[in-house]
C-alpha cells in the first residue's frame, strides 16, 4: 500500500482513494459526528431532540450484545451509554465513542456482579464488597451444606452413648434448642 501527499490539501492518503479532510460532523457514528451531536445537546437539551432519540436507539442496539453478555437488558445499557454521553469526559475525549464503549463496559460488568450480590451497582464496584462470592441457597446444591461443612459440624464432648461413642443425634437437637431459644429471646417471629 502506497501513501501520497496531495499537493492541495497535505493529507495522506491510500492510492485510489479519496481523503476527507474532516469527517461527516452529522452523522454520530462517528466519533466527529458524536462529539458535535453531544456538544449541541449539552447546550440545548436533550428534550424534544429527535437526534437524540436517534443517538439512544442506536446506542441500545449497538451495545445490545453487550448487554445480553451480561444478562441485562438492552436499555440498560443504553442508559449507561446516555449517563456516560451527558458528561464533559465524552465530549473532550480524542474518541467519543471509545468513551461511552468503556463505561458500558463496566456498567454492565458491576451491573452483573450487583446481581449477583444481591446488592447495588454502587456496592458492586467497591473492592471490599465485590470480593465476596455470591450467595447461594440451601438447595442450590446436590448435597446438603449442614453435611459437609465444619461449620455445621458439631460434637458435644458430654453426651455419649453406652459404647463411649459421642451421641451426635442429641447433641444437634441440643443446637437446634439453644438456637431457637436464642432467636426467642431476640424477639424474632
Amino acid at each position: 500500500m502506497t501513501h501520497t501527499t496531495t499537493p492541495t490539501t497535505g493529507t495522506a492518503t491510500e492510492t485510489g482513494t479519496s481523503s476527507t479532510p474532516h469527517p461527516d460532523s452529522s452523522d454520530f457514528r462517528t466519533s466527529e459526528g458524536l462529539r458535535a451531536l453531544l456538544e449541541q445537546l449539552a447546550e440545548h437539551g436533550w428534550r424534544n431532540n429527535s437526534q437524540a432519540r436517534e443517538l439512544l436507539e442506536f446506542a441500545a442496539e449497538r451495545f445490545a450484545p453487550l448487554a445480553r453478555k451480561h444478562g441485562l437488558d438492552v436499555w440498560e445499557a443504553a442508559s449507561a451509554a446516555f449517563d456516560v454521553m451527558r458528561t464533559p469526559a465524552a465530549r473532550k475525549a480524542a474518541d467519543p465513542w471509545a468513551v461511552v464503549t468503556h463505561a458500558v463496559r463496566i456498567t454492565c460488568i458491576y451491573e452483573e456482579r450487583a446481581q449477583g450480590l444481591l446488592c447495588s451497582v454502587h456496592q458492586a464496584r467497591r473492592a471490599h464488597i465485590s470480593a465476596h462470592h455470591d450467595p447461594e441457597r440451601f438447595s442450590d446444591r446436590e448435597t446438603p451444606l449442614y453435611e459437609y461443612h465444619p461449620a455445621f459440624q458439631l460434637t458435644d464432648p458430654h453426651h455419649h452413648d453406652q459404647q463411649g461413642d459421642v451421641d451426635v443425634g442429641s447433641s444437634v437437637q441440643a443446637a437446634v434448642a439453644d438456637a431457637t431459644g436464642l432467636f426467642v429471646l431476640l424477639g424474632w417471629p
